[in-house]
C-alpha cells in the first residue's frame, strides 16, 4: 500500500500483532522495501503496546478515577494474581456450566486451556 501509493502521504499503516517480534519483523520488512519517507508512515505495534501508547496519549482525557498516575508502569500478572482475579470474580463457577466447559475448553479437573491458558483452578 506504501508503494504502489494507495495510502499516500500523510496517511499512515498501523499494524498490530500478538507478539513483539512479529511486530519487529513487519517494521523490518517495510523498511527494507519502501523508501525512509513511505517507511516512517508505517506504526508496528503488539496490542498491548499501542493499547499503553493510548493510555499515554489521551491520559488527561480519562476520568480522574480511572486515570493511571502518570509514572504507572504495565506488569505482566502472575499465576497467582490471576487465579486471585478469578476467584474473586467467580469465574471458575462460570466455566463449569455445561456450554462454559466446551468454551472454555476444560481438559481436567480444574484446568482450562484458551483464553486463561495454564491456570487451574483452586479446587483443583
Amino acid at each position: 500500500m506504501l508503494q504502489t501509493g494507495i495510502c499516500a502521504a500523510p496517511k499512515r499503516i498501523l499494524a498490530i500483532s500478538f507478539k513483539r517480534d512479529a511486530a519487529k519483523k513487519l517494521a523490518d520488512r517495510v523498511v527494507k522495501r519502501c523508501t525512509p519517507d513511505r517507511a516512517r508512515r508505517f506504526d508496528s505495534y503488539t496490542f498491548d503496546a499501542f493499547a499503553k501508547s493510548l493510555v499515554d496519549r489521551f491520559r488527561a482525557a480519562i476520568p480522574a478515577q480511572c486515570r493511571p498516575p502518570a509514572d504507572y508502569r504495565v506488569v505482566m500478572p502472575s499465576r497467582r494474581d490471576y487465579s486471585e482475579f478469578l476467584e474473586l470474580h467467580e469465574f471458575n463457577r462460570l466455566f463449569l456450566c455445561g456450554s462454559g466447559q466446551r468454551a472454555a475448553g476444560r481438559r481436567g479437573r480444574g484446568e482450562y486451556v484458551g483464553r486463561f491458558r495454564g491456570i487451574r483452578s483452586s479446587s483443583s
